[in-house]
């Protein structure tokens, strides 16, 4: 969740990034409400009090006579909170800065002493001015390297930077559509490609669909998570890349033979250009597109037409009940080269 000025934090605005305070939020997981609440509060608290202080002393603020605390730049720019089934959370602090100000450190100890469920804190710096929320260096504050969860029949370790649905019941349903789409009229694949795949649970998903299944994911650290839950979960007939999606096709090389499939879950930008052309591969047969954002799924359905696939069925999944958002599964078929 961002936060802005005067220590306040909440949703976006539509259409801006001007943050709307939270008090409180019917779609959101009571535990993460009651830790971004408590954190607005420290970090009030904590400008309160360092208000009229030199900004080289402890805890200074660099704030002009009668501007309210933290008005120059808020140090805390994001707090990132994953939760479990069983009501743990994992926390990360997304700062520009790569220091922790001494604000950091007090919200980190209270929060670990308010909330015995977080078993974890991790610390982001993300530098660029940019609406992209995480930057590349991490570093564990104290406690959990990642945390647990399960999702169907499979567990999942999920370290802080790792992408993963948050609503889970509503993600195996997302997942079964694809599967069931996947094996539509009774198809088995030689090899199906998981693209951007995450820490793995679409991979292990389809993995009753096909001989082999590779995932492909840019972030190493996802990349790192799911080879761990393969092994966790005992799904042998699958691995993972860690590269671009438009750099994968021309890396498998002759590893594309036989029945090819594809299941893609690209971030609501949706496919790139050079993304689309590499799925013109004439190995692949069928693709699976599952997509946050069914302005970029129209449009990539069209280009996808050029290569030759045919969109045959659509199924919507409201995984973020109360809001205008729905994910979608489409099945696209090669109909000609």
């Amino acid at each position: 969740m961002p936060f802005g000025e005067g220590s306040v934090a909440g949703f976006y605005a539509p259409g801006s990034h001007r943050i709307v305070d939270l008090a409180e939020c019917a779609v959101q997981p009571e535990l993460s409400v009651r830790i971004i609440l408590k954190a607005k509060d420290i970090l009030r608290r904590g400008a309160v009090q360092a208000e009229g202080r030199s900004p080289s002393g402890p805890g200074g603020t660099l704030t002009r006579r009668g501007a309210p605390p933290f008005a120059a730049k808020p140090w805390l720019r994001h707090l990132l909170i994953r939760l479990d089934g069983q009501n743990r959370a994992l926390a990360a602090v997304v700062t520009k800065s790569r220091m922790l100000p001494p604000q950091g450190h007090e919200l980190a100890q209270e929060l670990r002493k308010s909330f015995p469920e977080i078993v974890g804190l991790h610390h982001n710096v993300q530098p660029e001015e940019s609406s992209v929320i995480l930057g590349p260096s991490w570093r564990k504050l104290w406690g959990a390297d990642a945390l647990e969860t399960r999702l169907g029949s499979f567990s999942f370790l999920l370290s802080p930077a790792s992408f993963f649905q948050v609503n889970s019941g509503a993600a195996e349903l997302l997942y079964d559509a694809a599967l069931d789409f996947l094996r539509d009229g009774g198809a088995r694949f030689d090899l199906a490609l998981d693209l951007y795949c995450g820490v793995g649970p679409l991979a292990f998903w389809i993995s009753r669909a096909a001989r082999t299944v590779i995932g492909v994911e840019e972030n190493h650290a996802a990349v790192e998570d799911a080879w761990k839950n393969a092994r966790r979960n005992g799904v042998t007939n699958v691995e993972f890349l860690a590269m671009k999606t438009e750099a994968a096709i021309s890396r498998l090389g002759k590893r594309l033979e036989g029945k090819v499939s594809v299941v893609a879950d690209p971030p609501r930008s949706g496919l790139s250009p050079a993304a689309r052309a590499l799925l013109g591969h004439t190995a692949i047969k069928r693709l699976v597109y599952v997509s946050c954002d069914p302005a970029t799924f129209s449009r990539d359905a069209k280009e996808l037409g050029r290569f030759g696939y045919k969109l045959s069925r659509v199924q919507p999944v409201d995984l973020f009940p109360q809001t205008s958002h729905v994910e979608l599964v489409g099945l696209f078929d090669r109909v000609k080269s």
